[in-house]
């Protein structure tokens, strides 16, 4: 028992900081978006993306929206 409770402890750590690693990586995207003089793919890059395909595809999951239509 001991076991599973270190291994379901572990995992909500692990969910929670996700969840705060994400907060503040869309917080950042949202206050880089809104400099137009910064490209989207320096954005992504400046977060951490590999690709800017990948940060497109997290932005819009996260707002519902591409990063070009968020910058309009």
């Amino acid at each position: 028992m001991k076991n599973s409770f270190r291994v379901v402890h572990t995992l909500k750590v692990c969910c929670l900081r996700d969840l705060e690693l994400t907060s503040c990586a869309k917080e950042l995207a949202l206050r880089h978006l809104k400099k137009t003089d910064t490209p989207i793919h320096d954005v992504a890059f400046l977060l951490g993306f590999s690709e800017p395909s990948a940060f497109h595809r997290a932005f819009k999951r996260w707002t519902g929206k591409t990063p070009r239509t968020y910058r309009g």
